[in-house]
């Protein structure tokens, strides 16, 4: 991913204040000096800000068995990548740039909505895209065909499985599904997320029997 690094807010006679309320001089060599009151946000020059692809990805299966009893536990993981929000370009951007400027009435921040809002993608939109997500969880009881010969049966096993039990994220990625596609298409790359729709969680409940 290529973008700027955002420095904080312009405050005036080249003073910048950061995210922790640092105030510090703004350096014309390195930072981007906003030209206009509505254009308050100040970045470094561009550079590369994160990557799409992981280092890692992969998973666990295992299954467990106890007399009549059976458990089946799948992991899956990526590892190393990072996820650009581009939600914050409808979210942030257009909302967020104008509610920062601490000068400013609110009536002014509302009429001043959308003239100099922050549409530029910088190092705020990428998060730690790894994750761990227990994709499946699967647990059944097998009776023994002795304590079925009443009723006439040759085996049942009673079973119950969850889909996308499970998804650990890190703190910042505020998506839904770090591992859910966006756009596919030749403006789009890997990991890069506008709004997508979360994976759903599915329980199922199921009966197999043999006569």
């Amino acid at each position: 991913f290529y973008g700027s690094k955002r420095v904080g807010i312009y405050r005036g006679n080249n003073q910048i204040e950061t995210a922790n309320g640092e105030i510090i001089q703004a350096d014309d060599a390195t930072m981007i000096i906003p030209a206009n009151v509505g254009e308050r946000v100040v970045y470094k020059a561009a550079e590369i800000i994160g990557k799409g692809l992981p280092d890692w990805m992969g998973g666990f299966a295992n299954a467990f068995h106890y007399k009549g009893f059976d458990l089946s536990i799948d992991l899956q993981f990526s590892l190393g990548g990072d996820v650009m929000q581009e939600f914050f370009h409808t979210t942030e951007a257009r909302f967020l740039t104008n509610l920062l400027e601490k000068g400013m009435s609110q009536d002014v921040r509302l009429n001043n909505f959308g003239q100099g809002a922050n549409n530029e993608a910088d190092d705020t939109w990428v998060a730690n895209g790894s994750y761990l997500r227990v994709n499946l969880i699967s647990l059944g009881y097998t009776f023994s065909p002795k304590s079925l010969t009443k009723a006439n049966l040759s085996a049942l096993r009673l079973y119950a499985n969850v889909n996308n039990a499970f998804l650990f994220t890190a703190a910042d990625y505020l998506g839904y599904d770090p591992g859910a596609s966006s756009h596919v298409d030749s403006n789009w790359g890997t990991n890069r997320q506008f709004f997508v729709y979360p994976t759903p969680r599915t329980i199922t409940l199921g009966l197999n029997i043999t006569f």
